[in-house]
């Protein structure tokens, strides 16, 4: 944590003893929900990210969030300006509601991240929330915030997201809260989750951020007990 901090040129925001102490909230939030999570790169990149705004705010540590779903949810607020005389401006609720469903429509079919036709996404969103009116507005939004990038192939736009453990937790997060408390939709998707040709290994990211959002938000949407699929650590 210490020697990234320095490598990244952040040091100047943070005391001696502070990187120290980002390491530790670091290993708290990896552990918060408990499961399997694992402390990647990229990880590290948003922790310190957001540590960084904090302390531009003048906010103490202590207010960081305390588990990777919400670190990556707090990035995407940050990420997102809150002028309302910004270029597509959207609201922070807004933008999470779309970039969840969004990444959702992304995964849905095998649970690995990949481009889906702009106009595909579209309809989709179309089809999850009875207000689509500013969906334009949210996906070029998105891209200007490098939440997610535009491609052409065959002159048609193609969408993904810029990286894929966000994909893979913002979709995680749509389908936790979608199911919550009914067991008897939870069964019904495990087994079609575990009938794709994705499975477990392809998939292994998505598995990892379903675990470690299960875990953390299993209070909150009152999801029941269930046997989850297993991670293959090699």
């Amino acid at each position: 944590m210490t020697e990234y901090i320095k490598r990244t040129g952040n040091d100047q925001y943070f005391s001696p003893s502070e990187p120290l102490v980002l390491g530790k909230k670091l290993l708290d939030s990896v552990q918060f929900g408990g499961g399997e999570t694992r402390v990647t790169p990229l990880l590290i990149k948003l922790f310190i990210e957001n540590a960084v705004v904090a302390v531009k705010r003048g906010e103490s540590l202590d207010n960081m969030p305390m588990s990777i779903p919400e670190t990556i949810l707090n990035y995407l607020r940050e990420v997102n300006p809150q002028d309302t005389n910004a270029e597509n401006y959207v609201p922070n609720l807004r933008m999470l509601a779309v970039a969840k469903a969004v990444a959702w429509l992304m995964l849905k079919d095998d649970y690995v991240p990949r481009k889906i036709q702009r106009i595909q996404g579209e309809k989709g969103l179309a089809s999850l929330f009875e207000n689509c009116e500013d969906t334009d507005i949210v996906l070029d939004r998105l891209r200007a915030n490098g939440v997610i990038e535009q491609t052409e192939v065959g002159g048609e736009p193609f969408i993904s997201f810029s990286l894929d453990p966000v994909a893979e937790y913002l979709s995680a997060i749509y389908q936790v809260n979608y199911l919550a408390g009914d067991k008897t939709k939870w069964r019904k998707w495990l087994t079609e989750l575990q009938s794709a040709k994705t499975y477990p290994d392809e998939m292994s990211g998505f598995l990892y951020s379903l675990q470690t959002c299960v875990n953390t938000y299993k209070k909150h949407f009152n999801i029941p007990e269930i046997n989850l699929p297993q991670i293959n650590r090699n």
